[in-house]
């Protein structure tokens, strides 16, 4: 468009806000999210059709294997916690505790009680140590649901929903999708 011809004001606002309108529909595809949006909506739509007790393996393996990249990776502890709970089993609880712990400030920035609630919580009995640990990261799992609701999960697999729950939406994954996956990881969805 030549704005030599244009109307002072008039068409040039015009244009300007075409060219804007134009501009946040190119940058909204070209997000610098820390995952790939694709490949997580495929996750998340793969958690309804497995069983309850598959959905946290199927959603440590997918934002495992869908998210990092080398100009944003993955934190190691988050990276080393998701890929030990993919790899279900007994040791599974020991390696996702080992990459939370790892990676303390993560944790920090996901729960105000940082890490610490995490340590106290693994010495003490199972029955309470979810207790222990969602009263003390009561604020950052408000985002995940409502009080109480995950008082029985595995304190491990908490320790990493509410870790992996904030790394993403820190890092522009849509609330949506993160709140869903931090929840399979849990086992409260």
């Amino acid at each position: 468009m030549d704005l030599s011809s244009a109307r002072p004001g008039r068409d040039r606002t015009a244009w300007l806000a075409s060219l804007t309108a134009f501009a946040v529909v190119v940058c909204i595809g070209c997000s610098k999210s820390v995952c790939h949006r694709d490949e997580l909506e495929k996750v998340v739509s793969a958690l309804s059709s497995v069983p309850a007790n598959l959905r946290p393996e199927l959603a440590a393996a997918g934002v495992a294997e869908s998210c990092g990249s080398p100009e944003r990776p993955m934190p190691p502890g988050l990276a080393a916690a998701l890929k030990a709970q993919a790899g279900y089993g007994p040791q599974a609880r020991l390696g996702v505790l080992k990459g939370i712990v790892g990676d303390a400030g993560l944790f920090a920035a996901a729960c105000p009680a940082g890490p610490g609630a995490l340590v106290h919580a693994a010495r003490i009995e199972p029955g309470e140590a979810s207790l222990t640990l969602a009263s003390a990261c009561r604020s950052g799992l408000a985002a995940l649901g409502s009080d109480g609701e995950f008082d029985r999960a595995p304190f491990h697999a908490l320790a990493l929903g509410l870790a992996t729950h904030h790394w993403m939406t820190e890092g522009g994954v849509s609330k949506r999708v993160a709140r869903r996956l931090a929840r399979a990881l849990i086992g409260v969805d």
